[in-house]
């Protein structure tokens, strides 16, 4: 099947589907403490200990937490707030390239920041699947 993000409401309707790659790879260039400062983000990671035969699911507050840490990375990106030991510079270097943009990038986080702002205010579940 692939990794997957699947997007269903309270009857289990899935409402979206899509591919979450970006956010299961985002932090593969972080430094290794960046765990507390977005433990869920860091727990998407391919090889996190979170996977539960290969499924992680979010809604309430643990999906508010995820946005959350989604627009705070983003705001790093944009040197709009700051985070000890995070070297954005070395984050924008992976971006050297005409095929995928820094901007691309950016534009691509903040299209799960809008999808997750529409599950909050619906109610709806996230699931992330391997």
């Amino acid at each position: 099947m692939g990794r997957w993000l699947e997007v269903v409401d309270k009857e289990f309707n899935t409402v979206k589907e899509l591919a979450p790659n970006l956010l299961i790879h985002l932090s593969q260039y972080w430094p290794k403490d960046m765990k507390t400062r977005f433990p869920i983000l860091t727990n998407l990671n391919l090889h996190s200990s979170d996977w539960i035969e290969e499924n992680q699911n979010f809604k309430d507050n643990e999906l508010i937490q995820l946005k959350d840490e989604l627009e705070l990375y983003l705001k790093v990106l944009n040197f709009e707030a700051f985070v000890q030991d995070f070297d954005t510079n070395r984050i924008i270097e992976n971006f050297r390239n005409e095929d995928y943009t820094f901007k691309d990038y950016k534009e691509d986080l903040g299209s799960f920041v809008s999808l997750f702002e529409e599950c909050i205010q619906n109610n709806f579940e996230v699931k992330f699947y391997l």
